[in-house]
């Protein structure tokens, strides 16, 4: 089973992460930047975040078309359990639709059940991610979509999360027992290498939400916790009861045609 990394960032930091023989790619948003060892080193000062990713989904197509699995990955993530091998292992044991480790915003959710060694990925981030090839091409999910960019880099980020809870449920798998962090970005300050701007959630919720009605044929709000209504204390309970139930049960990704529903 081959993985192929794409990973982005600053000039600083790009060269230190250590993918063991697997091909990696790299895309630098100071500039040129040459990292040894890279099957190529993209640049650009003026992609936003998902252009970034697809900037380098394009290159390692072309460059290695018959991976298994492209995994997207920031050029600052640190493991606190697990690394690169363990995470190969654990997409060859389950063979999900996409693959990731547990990540800080999972972590801090209600839906996180660390007993489970592996569990549906339902709080989901994009500090590092691993797409099988037979998503490719699923707009939202690999490319990402880049129509709101202009208004906010974060609305790719957001379609990206929805798509997968939407389209790949049970195929989109939570490796508890594999954690990172990635305390490099300051997102929430705007001091990030990104072109465009985060915004704020008056800017960017109604962009998102549009969107993906867009895409999707309608928007659920319940998709996402953090753009539900609020609920009262049993109306939480009951929601967190439910979201829980279904962690377990995961399934194999047979590479068959990814339907919008």
């Amino acid at each position: 089973m081959q993985f192929v990394y794409l990973v982005q960032g600053s000039r600083e930091t790009l060269p230190r992460q250590a993918f063991g023989s697997a091909p990696f790619y790299t895309l630098c948003y100071q500039g040129e930047c040459h990292v040894e060892g890279a099957a190529a080193c993209l640049h650009s000062t003026t992609a936003s975040w998902a252009e970034g990713r697809n900037l380098l989904l394009a290159a390692a197509r072309q460059g290695h078309p018959d991976a298994d699995y492209y995994v997207f990955c920031d050029d600052d993530v640190e493991f606190l359990t697990g690394d690169f091998a363990a995470f190969e292992a654990a997409l060859a044991t389950t063979r999900p639709a996409i693959g990731m480790p547990l990540m800080p915003k999972a972590r801090i959710g209600a839906a996180l059940d660390d007993r489970l060694p592996v569990q549906r990925a339902l709080d989901i981030d994009e500090q590092m991610y691993a797409v099988h090839r037979s998503v490719i091409g699923t707009i939202g999910i690999a490319p990402l979509d880049t129509q709101n960019d202009h208004i906010s880099w974060y609305v790719a980020s957001l379609i990206f999360e929805y798509a997968t809870s939407r389209l790949l449920s049970d195929r989109s798998h939570q490796y508890n027992t594999i954690e990172l962090v990635n305390n490099g970005h300051i997102w929430e300050t705007s001091e990030t290498l990104y072109t465009h701007s985060r915004g704020t959630p008056a800017e960017f919720v109604p962009v998102f939400a549009a969107r993906a009605a867009d895409l999707f044929g309608h928007f659920d709000e319940r998709v996402i916790e953090q753009f539900m209504p609020p609920l009262d204390g049993p109306q939480r309970a009951e929601y967190d009861r439910e979201r829980r139930a279904h962690l377990a049960g995961l399934a194999q990704f047979d590479g068959s045609p990814v339907e919008p529903g």
